[in-house]
């Protein structure tokens, strides 16, 4: 199993794509009119399962084009395998711990002995939560972390993901106001042309 150290290291590089999957997926979530009217009817559990969905659906669009990871679904139950680790979606409590129906394959990730990622000649991956919680008032605090769990309620380890810094309105939004209006300035140049020809013409005749 791989500790913190080295899962940090590994991670870097995507701390702010997995964080911003996340960050999006509940952003849309709250946003989108699909959902604005049936969220109100929606239980606790349908509210975790339709942000695990737009979480996951982020993942892919960030990761599976790159080849930098590859996705399992068995069932209900989805993973993300990037290099040596294999990560899960979970929202967490207050004290750090996520909701688990203890069946004997989240039993198996949840003691490190996830033998479905085994590949042959390679160590089984080290099983981790992308976790998340939102705190505040009105929830509107989100943290993220990666949490490698031990059993059904402790953990190993738990790494805050850093919040990503935002674009700048510069790069958010391209000047076209300074492009030349190249469509005005060709029809005026025919316009003239033709009376051009005509002037000729009627010169011609005369």
């Amino acid at each position: 199993m791989r500790n913190q150290q080295d899962a940090e290291q590994y991670f870097a590089p995507y701390m702010s794509q997995l964080y911003q999957a996340v960050s999006t997926a509940i952003t849309f979530y709250r946003s989108s009119p699909m959902f604005l009217d049936l969220r109100a009817d929606f239980t606790k559990r349908s509210h975790s399962s339709n942000l695990n969905d737009l979480i996951w659906k982020q993942l892919r669009v960030a990761f599976e084009d790159g080849g930098e990871a590859t996705f399992h679904n068995r069932g209900n139950r989805q993973l993300m395998r990037i290099g040596d680790y294999a990560l899960r979606v979970k929202k967490l409590d207050g004290a750090m711990r996520p909701q688990n129906h203890p069946t004997q394959a989240v039993l198996e990730f949840l003691e490190q002995r996830f033998e479905q990622l085994h590949l042959p000649g390679m160590e089984p991956p080290t099983n981790l939560d992308l976790g998340y919680r939102l705190t505040g008032p009105g929830e509107d605090t989100l943290e993220v972390y990666l949490r490698c769990p031990k059993g059904l309620k402790a953990y190993n380890w738990l790494c805050p993901l850093p919040e990503p810094s935002e674009p700048s309105v510069a790069e958010e939004v391209p000047d076209v106001a300074a492009e030349p209006a190249v469509p005005p300035r060709r029809v005026r140049l025919r316009e003239e042309e033709m009376e051009e020809r005509e002037e000729v013409h009627a010169n011609g005749e005369k």
